[in-house]
Formats: structure tokens, sequence, C-alpha cells
């Protein structure tokens, strides 16, 4: 039994590819009456990239406040997450994204570049934190470039 946040956070780890649901058969006991109203239809391709465009500012939002208070090394992975996010509702608003997931592929992002619908600072940001970019006196730029990223979004 699980909450719909956890439950959610659970199918975003398992679009990353960082958890596997056991295959077989699931059965479901019950479900709450409000679990599923208050997510974007899955139908309404504008309505989800909006949701996922929100949550990509949201956490780009998270990791300028850790950054401002000395946590740089907790804010490079927001930042990760605010580009995979801000991509997937570009793939979400052409209906190009998966229904179980949230966020785009870094090879899903690096295709969003070379096609013109992502900034080139998108996969820049991705290439300096991977290469342990995102601490220090560089965070504030990546986070600076990283909420640039995400207000040019057109979903």
């Amino acid at each position: 039994m699980i909450d719909r946040d956890s439950w959610l956070a659970m199918r975003r780890l398992a679009a990353a590819g960082l958890v596997q649901f056991a295959e077989g058969q699931a059965r479901e006991l019950y479900r709450s009456p409000g679990f599923a109203e208050t997510a974007p239809s899955a139908a309404d391709p504008a309505a989800r990239a909006a949701d996922l465009a929100r949550q990509a500012g949201r956490s780009v939002r998270m990791a300028s406040v850790l950054a401002g208070g000395g946590f740089a090394d907790e804010a490079a992975p927001l930042l990760a997450k605010a580009l995979a996010l801000g991509a997937g509702a570009v793939l979400a608003g052409r209906g190009e994204l998966p229904a179980d997931a949230t966020m785009a592929t870094p090879d899903q992002i690096r295709q969003l570049v070379e096609a013109g619908a992502l900034p080139p600072a998108a996969l820049s940001i991705l290439v300096a934190l991977w290469s342990g970019g995102g601490t220090g006196d560089d965070v504030g730029r990546l986070v600076e470039a990283a909420g640039e990223v995400i207000s040019a979004l057109t979903v």
C-alpha cells in the first residue's frame, strides 16, 4: 500500500530506468477515488506537457535555493531532473512521451537539441553536470542556464 506521491515517484524512477517493476500478476485491492483524478489526462498532451514544464521549473527553483544556501552538490541532480522533465514536456506536447514516462532520456534530449526543439545549452548543462561541473561556483551558472532553458520551452 502506497500513497499517490510514492506511486508517481516509483513510476518516474521506472521511466528513468533506475527501478523495474516486478513482472507477473499484480492485484489491486483498493484504489482511492481521488488517486486518478489529480493526475493530468494522458489523452490531453497539452495538459501533460504543461504539468511537466511546471515540475521542471519547480526543480530549477529548488536547485537555486540549494545552491544559494551552500548545497551545490545537492543542486546538481535537481538540474539534471529539471532538464529531463523539460525535455519530457516537449515530447509530451508532441505526443511522443510514453504514458508511463515523465522524463526524457539523455538520448532523447540530444535528439531534441539536434532537432532544434531544445536550446543547445540543455546538452551543455548535462555534460557539465556529468563531468563534475555541478559543484562550487559552477553550479550558480548552471542553475541560471537551466532556468533559461526551461523558461524557453514551447509546450
